[in-house]
Order: structure tokens, then C-alpha cells, then sequence
């Protein structure tokens, strides 16, 4: 399984991965809008050794590789086939849905490969309750929340997903890190800052505690070799997309970037979307919650010597 933060490349890495070794994706399946029943169960702090029946029951069906619904398999939402309300939009939701129906009748039978945006904070539990195989994509924040400021929108807003996060105890050390910044009504970038520090700072403090692999979206973007090695061998795979796929955008790109091309000089295009104020929030939110895999001054993630992906920590 592939996990990561919203706007994180994930679909990017999930459908080249897929394409290159053969595997049907499963998407997003903790989307509560795709699958009513994952509401209870996504952006939720499991233990690793957590006894919860409903959740595992639920997780052994996504990675049982059986027809999910309309939005995991064939990433269309129903509503949108009949939305009144965006007249417009339903003949080309029509088009994808043949279109994605079309590929899943051919590929049902493969392995599927499930990626994920709404469980960060349970990979320890699915890597031991289930066996999981866990690749964790890690973006700048910058990019993450450049992207997510130019979607918008209700899905995006910051609310929902800091009050879930708060009402889990077990978060209640790493809130306090940043509760000063948080304290009244924070603006979009340091919300969403505090989100990244908490959806990604964490599971790479305990990604070696848990078993999870994690990688940088930078990396793979420049074509790293050890960054490729390194996601495929999490996944007990050998067969790395060709730079053609790779330079395709994905699925979920922003609609600005439809046309571009993909390749490492898209990794600082945050920089210039985000004005002074608002890089000096962000640092200050990743200084205080004690983040050392970026800067605000660099799109690529902090060499350490002797360290790499996975030596991490406050």
C-alpha cells in the first residue's frame, strides 16, 4: 500500500508503480464521500497493537482485491453521474466511468496495490495487524499546502481534520508543540502546517518503531535511483516506471498543471505561489513541532550525513 498526506504526489507514484508491475489500484478507499463506512475509520490514531474489530474487518475487504465501489475502483463518485447542480460536468463523468470501467474489467484479477490519504497515523497497526507492505510519499509541506490553498474548497478546509485530530489524547504531546501558533482562529498556512506536521512528522518519527518505509516525492520526482530502489523494494517489486510515465501528470493534478510535464524543476514551484508572510508562518510551524527534513528555502529535503529517510525526530 501506498500512504501520504492529500496533494502529497501519491496518485502520481500509485499509478506508475501500478502500470509498470501490473497491479490494479485501489483508490483511496478511507474517502468517507466513496465509501460511507470509512468515515469512522479515516484520519484516526491507531495503536499498532489496537484491537478493532470493525476497522480490520473493513481493511481486510480493501486488501482482498474484490470490487469495493464506484470511487476505490473505478474513481468515480456516484453523485457526480447525476449532479444537477454541474450539468456540465456529468456527460465527461459519464466518459470516465466507461473508461475507468473499461480498465478494471481487465485488470480485476491483478494484485492490487491500495493507496491511501486518510491513514497516516495507523500504518503501525496495518503493518502489524494485517502484513501490510507500507510505502509512506513525503512532500514538502510548501508544496502540500500551496496545492491545497489553490484547490479550495470544503474538502480542503483545514476545520474537520484538526477537530479529529484533537480529539484523539494520543496526539495531545505533538498539538501542544504547536498550541500557541494554533491558539484562535490560525491562518490557512499555519493550519494546514500544523496538519503536515501531524499526518507526516510523526509517522516518520516511528517509521522504523512501525515497519513503514518512507520515501521523498522530491526523490522520486528527480528520478533518484536509491529513492526508487528504495520504494519498490517496500513494496516487494523490481520493475521501475519508465521516465515516460513518470513524466506524465497524474489523475489529480491541479488543472494547472494538466499539460506540464513532470520532472524535478516542478518540485520549487510552490515558492514562488507562497508570498513572504506565508513562508515565515510555515517555518515557524516546522521549527516549533521540531521538523528536520526541510527548510522553507530548499523544495528538496535536508541531507544528513549517516542519517537519510528514517533518521528523524525532534
Amino acid at each position: 500500500m501506498i500512504a501520504g498526506t492529500g496533494r502529497s504526489g501519491t496518485t502520481w507514484v500509485q499509478d506508475a508503480i501500478a502500470g509498470a508491475n501490473g497491479l490494479r489500484t485501489v483508490f483511496e478507499p478511507l474517502h468517507p464521500i466513496g465509501l460511507r463506512e470509512a468515515g469512522a475509520f479515516a484520519f484516526r490514531w491507531v495503536e499498532p497493537d489496537a484491537e478493532w474489530p470493525e476497522l480490520e474487518a473493513f481493511m481486510r475487504r480493501v486488501f482482498s482485491g474484490r470490487f469495493l465501489g464506484l470511487w476505490p475502483d473505478l474513481r468515480v463518485r456516484r453523485r457526480s453521474l447525476y449532479d444537477l447542480s454541474k450539468p456540465r460536468e456529468i456527460p465527461g463523468e459519464h466518459v470516465r466511468l466507461v473508461k475507468h470501467g473499461v480498465a478494471y474489467l481487465r485488470e480485476r484479477h491483478r494484485p492490487p496495490l491500495v493507496k491511501f490519504i486518510r491513514a497516516n497515523l495507523m500504518l503501525g497497526w496495518l503493518v502489524r495487524r494485517l502484513g501490510a507492505r507500507v510505502l509512506l510519499v513525503v512532500r514538502h509541506p510548501g508544496g502540500v499546502i500551496a496545492s491545497t490553498l489553490r484547490l479550495g474548497g470544503a474538502n480542503w478546509h483545514h476545520a474537520p481534520r484538526l477537530e479529529r485530530y484533537r480529539s484523539e489524547p494520543a496526539l495531545a504531546p505533538w498539538f501542544a508543540r504547536v498550541e500557541a501558533l494554533l491558539d484562535g482562529s490560525p491562518s490557512p498556512v499555519v493550519a494546514h502546517a500544523a496538519l503536515w506536521c501531524i499526518e507526516n512528522a510523526i509517522p516518520l518519527e516511528f517509521a522504523d518503531r512501525w515497519g513503514v518505509v518512507p520515501v521523498y516525492y522530491e526523490e522520486l520526482l528527480r528520478g533518484d535511483d536509491e529513492a526508487w530502489h528504495r520504494a519498490l523494494s517496500a513494496l516487494a517489486l523490481d520493475r521501475r516506471p519508465p521516465d515516460e510515465m513518470l513524466a506524465q501528470p497524474s489523475q489529480q493534478v491541479s488543472p494547472d498543471m494538466r499539460r506540464a510535464r513532470f520532472d524535478a524543476a516542478q518540485a520549487g514551484r510552490w515558492m514562488q505561489q507562497l508570498d513572504a508572510r506565508q513562508l515565515a508562518e510555515l517555518e515557524a510551524v516546522l521549527r516549533a513541532f521540531g521538523v528536520r527534513d526541510y527548510r522553507v528555502d530548499d523544495p528538496f529535503p535536508v541531507a544528513r550525513s549517516g542519517g537519510g529517510v528514517g533518521a528523524h525526530g525532534a
